[in-house]
């Protein structure tokens, strides 16, 4: 099968999640318990929750720390794209499903984007929960919301703050994540065993080695400056944000071919 079916993609994506389930509901409670405890510390550190000002810099707090997390949960996220073929078994089950490798890749991809948005949202309603409980017998005082303190963030965010244009800033983070998204993407679909961290482990060394770009252009700083001084910030931005989109469609491309290779017998450390 060749050609792409969206009746037969949507049956996909449902039998992937129905194998799935299990493991999605793990890394939901472990993320939840790990951002219990980051707030539970950090709120358990008031003296007092009787001023406003201090539980809203907890608030502050772990809003940027949910915020982090987030970015990491969802880059990383890209390594389980084959967490679902790490047994001959679960190969089999899955390779052998009736449709094409453009909709198995698809549904993959969304359970590792969306699919990860969803339960890290999932665990943040239950660790803010938890902690609100904890609160309330520890100080007699709910002492807010997080996620409602990071909605009315959101809501008051200006895209155009101090009249300085700040969405070129958004777009680039954007797809800063997008491309980080994809390095790890194309390490799960590479790396059969220990994906994760042997990705880490490569885009380190990768870095190590870009380092003396770094030194190439402090040699011409002030050409750089002149650049950026003459294009303007918001060029730069954009300008950097599109090489990460195109940085990001050719590691999607390459983790796609790479997926059409996989096979049910493997016994090797990368699927190529």
């Amino acid at each position: 099968m060749k050609h792409f079916d969206l009746s037969r993609f949507w049956l996909t994506l449902k039998a992937d999640n129905v194998l799935q389930w299990k493991t999605a509901l793990k890394l939901t409670l472990s993320m939840a318990f790990g951002l219990m405890i980051i707030y539970t510390v950090s709120f358990m550190q008031m003296d007092s929750p009787s001023y406003a000002a201090i539980v809203n810099n907890q608030l502050s707090n772990c809003s940027g720390i949910t915020a982090f997390v987030l970015f990491m949960f969802m880059g990383v996220g890209g390594c389980y794209m084959t967490n679902n073929m790490r047994t001959k078994q679960h190969r089999i089950a899955f390779l052998s499903l009736p449709a094409s490798n453009s909709e198995k890749f698809l549904s993959r991809y969304l359970w590792c984007t969306v699919g990860f948005l969803l339960m890290y949202i999932g665990a943040a309603v239950i660790a803010d929960v938890l902690r609100m409980l904890l609160c309330l017998i520890v100080y007699g005082d709910m002492c807010g919301s997080v996620l409602a303190y990071m909605i009315g963030e959101l809501a008051e965010f200006d895209l155009a703050a101090n009249g300085e244009p700040i969405w070129s800033v958004v777009f680039l983070l954007i797809a800063s994540l997008l491309y980080g998204h994809s390095n790890y993407m194309l390490g799960g679909v590479i790396f059969r065993r220990f994906n994760w961290i042997l990705t880490t482990v490569v885009l380190y060394l990768l870095s190590f080695l870009l380092l003396p770009l770094l030194g190439l252009l402090e040699f011409y700083e002030s050409d750089v400056d002149a650049f950026i001084d003459k294009s303007g910030p918001v060029a730069l931005c954009v300008g950097l944000g599109v090489v990460c989109l195109l940085l990001t469609s050719f590691n999607y491309w390459l983790s796609y071919k790479v997926f059409c290779r996989m096979q049910v017998i493997c016994n090797k450390l990368i699927n190529i």
